[in-house]
């Protein structure tokens, strides 16, 4: 199956309910966070490392499901945005953007 930020978000509503609210699941989305950063420094395999960051995912999909959107349209939206965008890098790979 193709997962979508709706199909996850049913999932999520089918499994746990409907309690959880936008405080709640941007908490948890912080631990699923942290739990990457710890595979990461630990160097877990590649995989390893991917299946804790699809967890990221995976909760702050759940949350925009919420309000019947799907993560990922808004993921395409916000990357027309940053291709249009004019950055200032930093030399490790990363990067902020210039005002605006």
């Amino acid at each position: 199956m193709k997962e979508t930020g709706l199909t996850i978000g049913k999932w999520a509503l089918d499994t746990f309910g409907d309690d959880a609210n936008a405080h709640v699941l941007a908490a948890r989305a912080n631990e699923e966070m942290a739990e990457f950063m710890i595979e990461v420094a630990r160097r877990g395999t590649p995989s390893q490392q991917m299946l804790e960051a699809a967890d990221v995912v995976i909760v702050l999909a759940h949350w925009c499901s919420r309000w019947g959107v799907d993560l990922f349209e808004f993921v395409d939206k916000k990357m027309l945005i940053n291709r249009e965008r004019e950055w200032n890098l930093k030399g490790d790979g990363t990067g902020y953007h210039v005002k605006g």
